[in-house]
């Protein structure tokens, strides 16, 4: 059967930002990371054993999965933790901006004060922002969205926090931005890839936890067996396999 195709629906009100594509929000894909995109397969030439993980299909997976918004106007933001006043400036570059679409802020005392090491990616979380976001999703319903930082991008300066928005019923996106600097001011330009978003069907689970059952092993050998016998390209001709089976 057909592979089940799950429909995110994304507005404004700022009829600017609508007729705006390059703003508009785009399948990850089209923010896969440079880095990986230039990494070769194989560090050394001579040696076709020797690989990078630009061969490991998790990450074009990864980079596959769910939609990104870019950040809709020019904005820095700046905080001292010393003096814990912060301050922000938001673009001017969307024609009658409603005064609802700016920046505010959670307090330390809300969040940061109680968690210890709060860090991200090694980098110190002092502040935390909150960006009204122009857009808003709608999903089908049971589907919701989770919301993750741009991990792979590695940015020093912020992050956005990962959390969960049942869209089929609230479809207000307000990042929660954590601010790595160190009462400098970072600069966050327009365009920029700020938050992934993947839709989900929200579900009841449950799991087991137990020693190999025969059938179990033989399904593992089979796997091991077909992945380990090519040099490469094994795991995606095997996911090509599952799916010619689901099709049918």
């Amino acid at each position: 059967m057909d592979k089940e195709e799950i429909k995110i629906e994304f507005y404004t009100d700022i009829e600017a930002l609508a007729r705006t594509p390059e703003l508009h929000p785009k399948p990850m894909k089209f923010y896969t990371p440079s880095w990986w995109k230039d990494m070769p397969a194989h560090p050394d030439p001579d040696n076709r054993l020797a690989k990078t993980v630009k061969v490991c299909p998790s990450f074009p997976d990864y980079f596959s999965l769910g939609w990104v918004i870019p950040m809709w106007t020019d904005t820095t933001l700046k905080y001292d933790w010393k003096t814990q006043k912060y301050d922000f400036l938001y673009g001017q570059d969307v024609p009658n901006r409603p005064s609802q679409y700016g920046i505010s802020n959670h307090f330390n005392s809300q969040f940061l004060d109680h968690v210890p090491n709060a860090n991200f990616l090694g980098e110190s979380s002092n502040f935390i922002f909150k960006f009204f976001c122009p857009w808003y999703a709608k999903t089908e319903p049971g589907y919701s969205l989770l919301q993750l930082p741009m991990f792979y991008h590695f940015n020093k300066e912020f992050s956005v926090m990962p959390g969960v928005i049942d869209t089929d019923i609230h479809h207000i996106l307000n990042q929660q931005v954590v601010y790595h600097g160190d009462g400098e001011e970072i600069f966050i330009k327009r365009g920029t890839p700020i938050a992934q978003y993947i839709p989900f069907k929200r579900a009841s689970y449950s799991a087991t936890a137990q020693t190999f059952t025969p059938e179990f092993k033989a399904e593992n050998d089979l796997s091991l067996f077909k992945i380990s016998s090519m040099f490469e390209g094994a795991y995606r001709d095997t996911q090509r396999q599952r799916d010619r089976k689901t099709d049918t």
